[in-house]
């Protein structure tokens, strides 16, 4: 009797270590895909004031510098066991300047857009952290104008234009002494486009009542439209707060419709970011 009570309580010892073995494993497993289908969403949010030279030479023949501020936001979207990531950037920006003698003055603004798709191309020791080397196809698009005060004809110029415009970033994740740094590269370069442009002459009473009958949306490369966006951030964290500072440069450039527009800028950023992980 005795042996069959030890017989059965073995059984059930046995039994039950394998349905908590069971267990386990099924508790392991889906930890593991919902480690797999977390979401991680990384924004920044940064200010940039500098300094920005414009030309235009649909208003004038006059290079304007002056005064250029600039409101931008990043966010990234990845997964973990994944290659390809999400990078979506927005980006506002008012310019106001004036030339040599001081008689006038220019005004712009405009709207950036940027979707871009990054794979993971390498990550590597270096120092006393990693850096992760990542770049992608992107699509970008920018919408605005440029007014200047002096003129009575033509006094405003549209800019409308569109670009596949790869992008190469290049992160470093390092330590110096007890403070967590990261150092952050990144280069867009326009390749192929679409842009909107009167000709040399033309006013946009024509464009309107006539519409595109003079090529007025132009095939951008960089043969006619030699561009390139670069930023370089610092982050730390300071006070509870994941604070980002760098510096960006723009060169935007055309000759398109015998006329010729260039933007060159040069900002001081500063900002925060933050991390969310959603499942």
């Amino acid at each position: 009797m005795m042996t069959t009570r030890n017989s059965l309580s073995r059984r059930l010892q046995q039994r039950f270590a394998l349905l908590l073995l069971m267990l386990l494993t099924a508790g392991s497993r889906s930890l593991a895909q919902d480690a797999d289908s977390v979401l991680t969403v990384e924004r920044a949010t940064l200010v940039g004031i500098g300094y920005g030279a414009q030309l235009d030479s649909y208003l004038s023949p006059e290079d304007y510098g002056g005064a250029d501020l600039s409101l931008l936001s990043l966010t990234e979207r990845r997964r973990p066991q994944r290659r390809w990531q999400r990078q979506l950037t927005h980006q506002a920006h008012v310019w106001w300047g004036s030339y040599r003698s001081d008689q006038g003055s220019e005004i712009s603004g405009d709207y950036s857009f940027s979707y871009a798709w990054l794979r993971q191309l390498a990550t590597l020791p270096l120092g006393n952290g990693r850096i992760s080397l990542k770049a992608g196809p992107a699509a970008a698009a920018r919408l605005g104008f440029v007014y200047n005060t002096r003129n009575s004809n033509n006094p405003a110029q549209a800019k409308l234009a569109l670009a596949c415009a790869p992008t190469g970033i290049a992160e470093w994740n390092f330590t110096a002494g007890r403070l967590p740094l990261r150092l952050r590269g990144e280069v867009v370069v326009p390749l192929l486009g679409l842009m909107f442009s009167p000709q040399y002459g033309q006013s946009y009473y024509e464009i309107f009542s006539r519409g595109n009958y003079d090529h007025n949306l132009v095939l951008t490369t960089p043969f006619n439209a030699p561009s390139v966006q670069a930023r370089l951030l610092v982050g730390t964290r300071w006070r509870r707060l994941n604070w980002q500072v760098g510096f960006q440069t723009d060169c935007l450039q055309a000759k398109v419709n015998h006329l010729k527009y260039h933007r060159y800028n040069y900002l001081l950023l500063l900002g925060v970011n933050k991390t969310l992980r959603v499942l």
